[in-house]
């Protein structure tokens, strides 16, 4: 797949041993304890190199973790490794790193700016990743790779650390295989995590009327499936 910019596989084992000792006296660090995941190489970890997808960075160590790094930590998730992103998070693959490719279909691309963590939970390499999004940047490689992104409301989710293409226009979000995953590491990582289901609302689903535009039919059947 070529998701990984890099695969933290000592630092993995290290995280790992510590949630176990954990598990062990009972010490429950939340939801996410002992949960290998993914983490976009445009989040400063100051356990390994981040270099933002580009060779400019190759030896870039931060000196201390992005927010959203430092909440993952705390709620005991285990990082696998650093997953691949367009140069910069903009324009194209990474001449660096290589393209992603899409866990369905090796030929095909996973789509970017954030498709190493894309594809590393569509082919189960992760439980989870993180991605940003400034213009379609968890919203479409999910779309490619079957999996949910979420693309949370700005401000919900702290960009502190992370490499900033527009600061209007950024957000961080997680990837996972289902809503409830997602769900899962929002409580993590979200700055103020309120639950969403409430007893007596009904939730309501907007639809953009371009999404009705003549597309295959399989992609449409599968609109009205998910709607």
């Amino acid at each position: 797949m070529n998701a990984f910019a890099r695969v933290t596989k000592e630092l993995a084992l290290q995280q790992a041993r510590e949630a176990d000792g954990m598990f062990r006296v009972h010490e429950d660090l939340g939801p996410l304890m002992g949960i290998p995941i993914g983490i976009k190489d445009s989040f400063d970890t100051c356990r390994t190199i981040t270099s933002y997808g580009s060779a400019l960075f190759s030896n870039h160590v931060p000196v201390r973790d992005a927010e959203i790094v430092s909440r993952l930590w705390r709620g005991g998730a285990v990082c696998v490794g650093k997953t691949n992103m367009f140069e910069l998070a903009v324009g194209v693959a990474s001449p660096y790193f290589g393209r992603t490719n899409n866990p369905a279909d090796p030929n095909r691309t996973a789509g970017g700016s954030s498709g190493g963590s894309a594809a590393a939970v569509g082919s189960e390499m992760a439980y989870c990743a993180i991605g940003t999004d400034h213009g379609g940047s968890i919203r479409a490689p999910a779309a490619y790779c079957g999996v949910v992104g979420l693309k949370p409301t700005h401000g919900r989710v702290s960009l502190k650390g992370a490499l900033h293409v527009d600061g209007l226009l950024d957000h961080a979000g997680p990837f996972g295989r289902s809503v409830d995953d997602v769900e899962l590491v929002a409580q993590v990582i979200y700055d103020r995590w309120s639950a969403v289901r409430r007893l007596g609302q009904t939730p309501a689903i907007g639809l953009l009327d371009w999404m009705r535009e003549p597309v295959d039919a399989s992609v449409g059947e599968a609109l009205t499936e998910a709607l």
